[in-house]
């Protein structure tokens, strides 16, 4: 059976859309849009759907990877999808694969995120984050980091053990506990799959 690897935003009122929900909406898309999809076995069965690496609760995607496996090749499945699925939901690209999914082939992402004014700002290793329990410098797993004004972009590791969350590097770049609450914006550029 074909797999093919979906590439999606997640814009605006959609980043308030829940990982779990997000499995949803999508199935219910796949169902309408008369996606050929393969389903599982069973008593409840469900379209074969993966997703590469689930978004924090409000945070935009623009370029996220869900994975479908299908009857047939399908052509035309993004725009039968991006018909179904609710506004601020685009996918933007299909491609049929081999292989492991995305989700087991994360290893980087490229975040920003967007200070508020007065932010201070250094770039400059060690960057000391808290990470079960345990402080460490995460310098290894920054790959390249910048900033400009209020905005901070930053490609991480990210999927398996090595995972940063881009949260922990602000706040060890910027002192982010001087800021109040939700005043920092992040958005997921990118995922790079190995």
């Amino acid at each position: 059976m074909p797999k093919l690897r979906l590439t999606f935003e997640k814009r605006g009122a959609a980043a308030f859309i829940g990982h779990l929900d997000l499995q949803r909406v999508f199935q219910r898309a796949i169902r309408r849009g008369g996606v050929p999809a393969a389903y599982s076995e069973g008593f409840h069965p469900h379209p074969k759907l993966s997703f590469a690496l689930p978004l924090p609760l409000g945070m935009e995607g623009l370029a996220e990877y869900a994975d479908i496996e299908t009857t047939e090749p399908a052509e035309g499945i993004a725009r039968a999808l991006s018909r179904a699925l609710p506004s601020g939901i685009t996918v933007t690209g299909a491609e049929e694969f081999e292989g492991k999914g995305s989700a087991a082939r994360v290893i980087r992402a490229v975040y920003r995120a967007e200070l508020p004014s007065g932010a201070e700002v250094n770039v400059s290793p060690p960057f000391i984050v808290i990470k079960k329990g345990a402080a460490f410098d995460a310098a290894a797993d920054v790959f390249a980091l910048e900033a400009s004004g209020r905005t901070i972009r930053a490609e991480i590791s990210a999927g398996g053990e090595r995972s940063l969350r881009p949260d922990a590097l602000v706040a060890a770049i910027t002192g982010e506990s001087a800021f109040p609450p939700n005043s920092i914006i992040y958005v997921r550029e990118r995922l790079i799959l190995k």
